[in-house]
């Protein structure tokens, strides 16, 4: 067997404690020799098989010495000591042979876990932290369940094909006719990714071409996916490769990442709904975030705790989740399966891209501001959990124009040409010089619109 040492960069903070509720039936019998609490800290130890950084082009092909066990502390008279599973950063498992003391990973398996775990081919450096499972067994018999310290490696994936650094992409299918001379332009995001969205026909088949390809009319370094006729909304890309395909006609958005090679297709709705624990998990009565420009990009206000997802309509057929999104506020995380984890409970307003990233703003105040008070001074608002509105008594004295702002700050504010119909940085709203309850109801949660009420109160006509 070919092998070659993996560098790395030792991190030996040892862990661990033995567990004596589990049985390990490939290697003892746990009626023979029942598991006992050990006496003193007991953990295994390992290592990386030394000594520097290495790429998956220098391994060619080759095994990878990988990880060692170097002991286990606390247990004087060790008969076995085996690697039961080997995870990358605790949760994605890395295929694995042991050959003595040093667990094995092929060349492959490294760079599919890699892939995995990241949801990226980029051939940027990565330090990876190994956790080793490991079973063992003491001259008496007795077994034990370990789970090892931490192992840093510093490891860098296979080069991207040159189509992944060029100035241009392009969308070509059905849409155009397959026409490699006239493709349908996409445009740059800033970040790296590159975006087209377009009304499709139902059964779309498409590809991806860089500008080299368009300049070359070649057809065989046309963009794709592995397997012909895949209908999945994100995956990697092959140069070369089958064409994707979209069944159900409508407006899409289709996003080539060319620096984690990969291709995203999202759905564009004319809104979408935020059902979750702040709500009961109710689609039908869910806070919903409309799309202003049509584009895939929804704005609105919801209130969150905790897990929630986004669904496409009042209705769970389809929806938006922890997978279709690359970067969250920061603290969010993935919850209870696909969910989306809002750490804080609160009111926020959101602006979600569908296949990029969620931004969330904490909504702590909701006021009036207008000639009333000569635009310098805050009417506030108290918040009514029971439909997501805020109200309160508002003293327009002198009449003239108003609007709603929040925090008590300019950048997210509401006005328009009617109470019936608000939007971001709308029009001055107008009333008379009267005392009113104004209620604003900002979550869409049973229109279509934002939109609030203005109420004279009859003590002070």
């Amino acid at each position: 067997m070919k092998k070659i040492f993996l560098y790395a960069a030792l991190a030996l903070a040892t862990f661990g404690i033995a567990s004596c509720n589990e049985d390990f039936e490939d290697w003892a019998d746990p009626q023979a020799y029942p598991q006992e609490d050990p006496t003193g800290e007991l953990a295994a130890v390992i290592s990386a098989v030394p000594t520097a950084t290495v790429s998956y082009d220098e391994l060619d092909g080759a095994d990878v010495n990988l990880i060692q066990i170097e002991g286990i502390t606390g247990l004087a008279d060790v008969e076995s000591a085996t690697i039961t599973s080997l995870l990358l950063d605790g949760t994605t498992e890395v295929p694995f042979t042991q050959d003595g003391d040093i667990a094995i990973v092929t060349a492959e398996d490294l760079a599919a876990a890699v892939k995995d775990h990241y949801q990226s081919m980029s051939d940027a450096e990565r330090e990876l932290t190994f956790t080793a499972k490991v079973a063992a067994v003491d001259g008496e018999g007795q077994a034990y369940a370990l789970t090892s310290n931490d192992v840093t490696v510093t490891y860098k994936a296979t080069a991207l094909p040159d189509q992944a650094h060029e100035s241009a992409y392009y969308y070509v299918g059905g849409y155009n006719g397959w026409n490699l001379s006239n493709p349908t332009p996409m445009e740059a995001n800033g970040d790296g990714t590159y975006s087209c969205t377009i009304e499709i026909g139902d059964g779309e088949w498409y590809k991806f071409a860089s500008q080299s390809t368009v300049d070359a009319g070649d057809w065989d370094t046309v963009i794709g996916c592995e397997t012909n006729g895949s209908t999945a909304t994100s995956d990697f890309l092959v140069v070369g490769g089958g064409a994707m395909q979209v069944e159900t006609g409508g407006k899409y958005k289709f996003t080539l990442d060319p620096v984690n090679w990969r291709y995203t297709v999202t759905a564009i709705a004319s809104a979408i709904y935020a059902p979750g624990n702040g709500n009961g998990w109710d689609p039908s009565s869910a806070p919903a975030l409309t799309s202003p420009n049509n584009d895939g990009t929804y704005t609105g206000f919801a209130y969150l705790d905790g897990d929630f997802k986004f669904t496409l309509e009042r209705n769970w057929n389809s929806e938006y989740n922890y997978t279709n999104f690359t970067s969250f506020p920061e603290g969010w995380t993935q919850g209870d399966g696909t969910n989306i984890k809002c750490p804080t409970a609160g009111y926020y307003y959101l602006s979600v891209t569908a296949g990029g990233a969620i931004e969330a703003t904490l909504i702590e105040s909701i006021s009036v501001i207008g000639d009333f008070n000569s635009w310098s001074g805050d009417a506030e608002l108290t918040y009514n959990a029971s439909d997501e509105s805020w109200s309160g008594e508002v003293n327009i004295e002198g009449g003239g124009g108003w609007k709603f702002r929040m925090n008590h700050d300019w950048s997210i504010n509401l006005g328009g040409e009617s109470y019936d119909v608000l939007e971001a940085n709308g029009a001055n709203l107008s009333a008379g010089d009267d005392v009113y309850t104004i209620t604003l109801y900002p979550s869409r949660r049973t229109s279509d619109n934002i939109y609030c009420t203005v109420e004279e109160i009859p003590a002070y006509q």
